[in-house]
Parts: structure tokens; C-alpha cells; sequence
């Protein structure tokens, strides 16, 4: 996190350590079934199959251009749908103290 004004001489090792690693870096990206097993494992979670919103799932990326273009050429979304649970650790996201505050 930058917390300060960048220097010249800051962009200028931030090029140079772009340039000399760009073609072996790539991001740390998840797969989908990567954070469903992080979500599974931390929280009580029970998954439906209604079919109106695995569209309303699908139509929210492929109608946002900024989603669409996040999606490898060919391939298409598996939506899936799930329930927090009120038990467990997922209680914390239902306590009355969270109402107003964003988790």
C-alpha cells in the first residue's frame, strides 16, 4: 500500500522491476471452486437451485462489461447459489450489532 506521494526514483525501480519479471508474474488469482472451498470451510452454507436466480447470476456478468471482459475468451459462468446459514460462524453476519455495519 503506497501511504505517501511517489517519488521519481520510486517509478522508476517500479518500471524497472516490471520490465525484468512482466513475462514470469502473473496474478494470484482464485478459482471459483478455490474460494467456495475457503467459504465451505468457514462457514455453514447450504446451496439452492433456483433456476430464476442462476440467471439473475449469469446475466450480472455478462451484462457488465467490467465482469465480461474478466472471463477467459470461450468460456462461460457455472453459477451456483448459496445460503448463509444463521449458525455457527455465520451467525456473526446475522448479529443485530452488524446491522448497520458493512462486513
Amino acid at each position: 500500500m503506497i501511504t505517501q506521494e511517489p517519488t521519481v526514483e520510486m517509478i522508476e525501480t517500479w518500471q524497472a522491476v516490471w520490465k525484468k519479471y512482466r513475462d514470469v508474474i502473473h496474478p494470484n488469482r482464485k478459482s471459483g471452486a478455490e474460494i467456495l472451498a475457503y467459504l465451505q470451510k468457514r462457514y455453514p452454507l447450504t446451496e439452492r437451485f433456483d433456476s430464476r436466480a442462476m440467471e439473475v447470476i449469469s446475466e450480472n456478468v455478462y451484462r457488465n462489461e467490467y465482469f465480461k471482459e474478466k472471463l477467459p475468451m470461450g468460456t462461460s459462468t457455472e453459477p451456483r447459489e448459496f445460503t448463509l446459514e444463521n449458525t455457527g460462524n455465520g451467525q456473526r453476519f446475522y448479529a443485530e450489532s452488524n446491522k448497520d455495519e458493512e462486513i
